[in-house]
C-alpha cells in the first residue's frame, strides 16, 4: 500500500523550495531526452560468459587506451595509480581495488561487495570493484575520467547536469578501441555496450516517473492512485513509455518513501548518455572533435566561473541542448539527438545473444 500522504508531503516540499527551482525547470528539457531513451533502447539484458581478464591486464589496457585517446591523460592516469591523497588530515591511496565476491563466497577484504560499486569520492579517491573480466576496463576508464574533471569546490547546476558526459563518451570510445584491437571477442564487447545502454535506461524510467508525479502535483495539487492511472491511460497504449510507467511507478513510489526524499540524481545520466552518443558520433566523423571533449573535461573541473558564464562557454563546445546560456531543445535538436542515439543502437543490432527480458 502506497502512503500517498507522505508522497504528497515530499512533492510539496520539493515544489516550494526556491533552492531547486532551476533543477525543476531543467526537467522541461530532460523529459524529452528521457522519453527518447525509453522509446529507442532495447528492453533486454543479454547473458554472456565473460572472458577472464586479470586486473593487471585491465590496467594495462586502460593505459593503452589513454595513450591513444590523449597522451597527457595517459601520464595523469599513471600518476593516479601511484598517488596518495590527503583529505581532512587523513592520507589515503588514490585508487583502491576490491574484488567483487561471488554469491556465497567468504568475505576476504573489508569493503568487498557482490555488486559493482566503483565510484569517485569527493576527496578524489577512486574505488574500483573488479571481477576479472573486460567490464573492469570500463570501470577504470570511467572513474578515471571523472577524476580528470573533478570540480575543485562545491558542485554547480552545470556540473551536476554534465558530469557524466565525458565518462560515458569515453566508454563509447573505449568500445571502439577494444573492437579495433580485437583483443576480446567482438560479440562480448557489443554485449557489454548493449547491457550498459540498457542499465542507463533505468535512469530515464526513474525520471519519467518523477516528472509525471511533479506534473500531476502541479496541476491537481495532489497525487493519488486514481490520478496516476488516469495519466497512464491517456498515454499511447502501445508505447514503451506506457508499459514502463505501468510496471515501474509503484517501485519508484516505494523507493522514494523508503529514502524519504526526492533527488535529482537521474538527470546527469540522461544528459550524459544523450550527449555522449552525440559527441561520439561527431568524433567518429571527425577525430579532431575530441578536442571539444577535452575542453568540456577542463570546464567541468573549473568552478571559478559564474553559472551563466559556464553555460555560455559550454555552448561553444557544440553542446546542442544549450542556447543563450541555458538548457534548450527544439524539434531540430531533438531530431539530431535521435539520429546519434539511433546509430549507437544500430551498432549492436547484430549481437548473437541469449536474451533475458527485463520485467
Amino acid at each position: 500500500m502506497i502512503e500517498y500522504e507522505k508522497v504528497n508531503q515530499l512533492l510539496y516540499k520539493l515544489t516550494h523550495s526556491s533552492e531547486i527551482e532551476q533543477e525543476i525547470n531543467n526537467l522541461n528539457v530532460i523529459k524529452y531526452l528521457a522519453q527518447m531513451i525509453l522509446e529507442n533502447t532495447p528492453i533486454q539484458r543479454i547473458q554472456n560468459q565473460p572472458t577472464f581478464v586479470p586486473l593487471q591486464e585491465s590496467l594495462q589496457t586502460a593505459t593503452d587506451f589513454f595513450h591513444e585517446f590523449n597522451q597527457d591523460y595517459e601520464y595523469i592516469f599513471q600518476n593516479f595509480l601511484q598517488e596518495k591523497n590527503t583529505y581532512q588530515g587523513y592520507e589515503d591511496i588514490g585508487i583502491r581495488f576490491f574484488k567483487i565476491r561471488k554469491e556465497g563466497e567468504a568475505l576476504e577484504v573489508n569493503g568487498q561487495s557482490q555488486t559493482n560499486n566503483s565510484m569517485l569520492f569527493f576527496e578524489g579517491n577512486i574505488r574500483i570493484d573488479y571481477s576479472e573480466e573486460p567490464m573492469d576496463i570500463y570501470s577504470i576508464v570511467h572513474e578515471s575520467v571523472h577524476k580528470l574533471s573533478l570540480a575543485k569546490g562545491s558542485w554547480t547546476n552545470f556540473q551536476n547536469l554534465f558530469y557524466e558526459v565525458p565518462s560515458l563518451t569515453s566508454e563509447l570510445l573505449l568500445t571502439d578501441y577494444l573492437l579495433d584491437a580485437k583483443k576480446y571477442p567482438e560479440n562480448e564487447i557489443k554485449i557489454l555496450k548493449n547491457n550498459r545502454l540498457q542499465s542507463l535506461m533505468t535512469y530515464a524510467a526513474y525520471d519519467m516517473c518523477f516528472i509525471t508525479l511533479l506534473e500531476i502535483h502541479q496541476k491537481k495539487g495532489v497525487v493519488n492512485e486514481e490520478l496516476i492511472k488516469t495519466h497512464i491511460s491517456n498515454l499511447a497504449s502501445n508505447s514503451i513509455t506506457t508499459r514502463i510507467f505501468s510496471q515501474c511507478m509503484n517501485a519508484f513510489l516505494q523507493s522514494i518513501l523508503s529514502e524519504r526524499l526526492l533527488l535529482f540524481d537521474a538527470e546527469r545520466y540522461i544528459v550524459g548518455l544523450t550527449l555522449a552518443c552525440y559527441m561520439h558520433q561527431k568524433i567518429m566523423d571527425n577525430p579532431d572533435k575530441k578536442e571539444k571533449l577535452f575542453q568540456l573535461i577542463h570546464l567541468l573541473g573549473e568552478p571559478n566561473y559564474l553559472e551563466k558564464e559556464t553555460f555560455l562557454k559550454a555552448e561553444q563546445l557544440d553542446i546542442p541542448i544549450i542556447k543563450d546560456g541555458q538548457l534548450y531543445i527544439d524539434d531540430q535538436v531533438l531530431q539530431n539527438l535521435y539520429h546519434s542515439y539511433g546509430k549507437e543502437i544500430s551498432s549492436i543490432a547484430e549481437i548473437k545473444k541469449k536474451e533475458t527480458r527485463t520485467p
